[in-house]
């Protein structure tokens, strides 16, 4: 088993916390408070890289209505080609 471990990263974590909870409930306590802090950071991590990620196309988005503006195109023309409505197209035109 041993060196099923030693070659599988995830075996090997899996024994690693299967000796954890096999110890006293202190220490058991102690993992799973830790594990679920770890999760709750890797949770907040993604949400922030989600805002993120909206925050860019949202900016992307102005950048290309802002081109077509410059290039004279009507707001038909953009709601068609990027397929915001009119009071999108104003909204982001105005922020």
């Amino acid at each position: 088993m041993e060196e099923i471990a030693n070659r599988n990263p995830a075996i090997r974590k899996a024994i690693s916390i299967e000796e954890i909870i096999k110890r006293d409930s202190n220490e058991r306590r102690l993992y799973l408070f830790q594990e679920k802090a770890r999760m709750e950071r890797e949770s907040s991590l993604k949400g922030a890289e989600v805002r993120g990620m909206e925050k860019g196309a949202t900016e992307k988005q102005k950048e290309i209505v802002r081109n077509m503006l410059k290039l004279n195109l009507n707001i038909t023309t953009i709601q068609q080609t990027t397929g915001l409505s009119q009071g999108e197209i104003k909204q982001l035109i105005g922020s």
